[in-house]
């Protein structure tokens, strides 16, 4: 079965709210706790998941766009996420912003 991009339109589509229902509300020693050196916790997961989006799928998306197939991607850094959110909580510092269901600062969450 290939996957069409409508299907993964609605796959990625749904993954925020399936993410924010999941993890929203569980105290932070479980989504802060990883399953040993080298491993992820659910809070560094989204995080990748987010700064991929940020700083690979999209720029991606705009590469192809503008220069076709022939252009190489840049290489992507798999837990840059890990430096960038550093001393960051779930509970205190990010939300999952409904209307737009991607994690963003409070802040901007109530500007919305």
């Amino acid at each position: 079965m290939a996957l069409t991009a409508d299907e993964a339109i609605d796959v990625l589509a749904r993954t925020p709210a399936l993410l924010d229902g999941l993890l929203r509300g569980l105290p932070e020693e479980w989504t802060a706790a990883t399953e040993g050196e080298g491993t992820w916790s659910p809070f560094d997961v989204v995080g990748h998941l987010i700064h991929g989006e940020r700083t690979d799928w999209i720029p991606r998306v705009r590469l192809i766009l503008e220069h076709g197939e022939g252009r190489a991607f840049e290489r992507f850094d798999r837990s840059a996420h890990l430096d960038a959110d550093r001393g960051r909580r779930w509970g205190t510092y990010w939300t999952v912003s409904p209307r737009r269901g991607r994690r963003t600062s409070r802040r901007s969450a109530r500007s919305t």
